[in-house]
């Protein structure tokens, strides 16, 4: 087993006994190989069916959305007094949130953003907001939206982990509306640029967490990196513990896996803009790069590049604070390689 700073530690026995696990979707109720070699649970006395529970107001019962429950809290019998005006909707919120009252729950995360948005006391309701979104089974066409506020409150930040955590909360709703190969790119693109750091780790954990979710028979597989395709649970495992292993190290693979493996143009962020958005592009080649602005009836507004440019990733600042609100298209040609895609302007 290893710890989150790489070490490994010597075999042990884990105490787990007389747990519900959940209907896992490889190992049903049984928790037997869920675990991997090198850490041993005891989960004999494992329950089949979700756990019981006796009703009483000292407990706070903890349960999904289908009513099962996964863990019991007791009351401390103290009450909490002055609480600050944050604390107490948060308190209403949980509330509401722990007793799958989720719409209520989501009103009230909504308001703690609006009065306490730029403040990092607020990522928990940020953070909730998604996970409310996931428990209601909420379609694509919602965490795309979600997606997009995500984007817009980061744009209205100045705090680098109030930006960070949004712009990550950003691509798990990538994930959520099985946009599996962009969030995939844009967790690798967050590791490269931070490398040899925990962000680093993380983000790569995602990308291959989110490469084990994509269908195997999907032709989005062609276009994951090489690094984190895996067809299998037991793939995803060993090269999990390859990066645990090399945490503060270079990570998995090379350091000519710096460079990108393909043409990539990504959407731009955040979108919509109001007036500045970044454009983001892969080139694995050196090539002749053009890069142009298109209004929505293909006329040329701006060319933001014209040059030979050499392998690497780029990133260019467009500001339109000069150009009617709208639907205009950014299109790049890279020797052989042509894509374009939508931005939509929001003044």
């Amino acid at each position: 087993m290893y710890l989150v700073d790489g070490s490994k530690i010597p075999e042990t026995i884990i105490q787990a006994r007389g747990n519900y696990w959940g209907n896992h979707p490889f190992y049903g109720n049984d928790p037997s190989g869920r675990f991997g070699e090198e850490v041993t649970i005891d989960y004999s006395d494992f329950l089949n069916e979700p756990c019981t529970y006796s009703q009483g107001e000292a407990e706070l019962i903890l349960a999904n959305s289908k009513g099962e429950v996964y863990d019991t809290v007791y009351s401390t019998e103290n009450t909490a007094t002055g609480l600050s005006d944050i604390e107490s909707r948060y308190a209403t919120a949980n509330n509401y949130y722990y007793n799958n009252l989720y719409n209520q729950a989501k009103q009230e995360y909504e308001g703690i953003i609006q009065n306490y948005g730029n403040s990092n006391a607020s990522i928990q309701a940020y953070n909730q907001l998604y996970t409310v979104a996931n428990l209601t089974n909420s379609s694509p066409s919602v965490f795309n939206q979600l997606k997009g506020f995500y984007l817009q409150q980061a744009a209205n930040q100045t705090d680098s982990l109030m930006i960070g955590t949004l712009k990550h909360l950003s691509d798990l709703c990538l994930v959520s509306a099985e946009e599996y190969l962009p969030a995939i790119n844009n967790f690798d693109e967050i590791a490269q640029q931070n490398p040899n750091t925990d962000i680093a780790l993380y983000r790569q954990i995602d990308a291959l967490t989110t490469s084990l979710l994509m269908p195997q028979d999907s032709c989005l597989n062609k276009g994951v990196l090489g690094k984190y395709s895996v067809t299998n649970l037991s793939e995803y495992t060993n090269k999990l513990n390859e990066l645990l292993s090399t945490r503060g190290k270079s990570g998995l693979e090379s350091e000519k896996e710096l460079l990108p493996t393909e043409y990539t143009l990504y959407q731009n962020y955040p979108n919509p803009f109001n007036p500045t958005t970044t454009i983001k592009y892969d080139l694995p080649n050196t090539s002749d790069v053009s890069l142009i602005i298109y209004d929505i009836l293909g006329r040329k507004v701006k060319e933001l590049v014209n040059t030979k440019q050499q392998a690497g990733r780029y990133e260019i600042q467009f500001n339109a604070s000069n150009l009617a609100s709208g639907v205009y298209i950014y299109q790049l040609i890279a020797d052989k390689y042509f894509s374009s895609r939508k931005m939509i302007l929001l003044k």
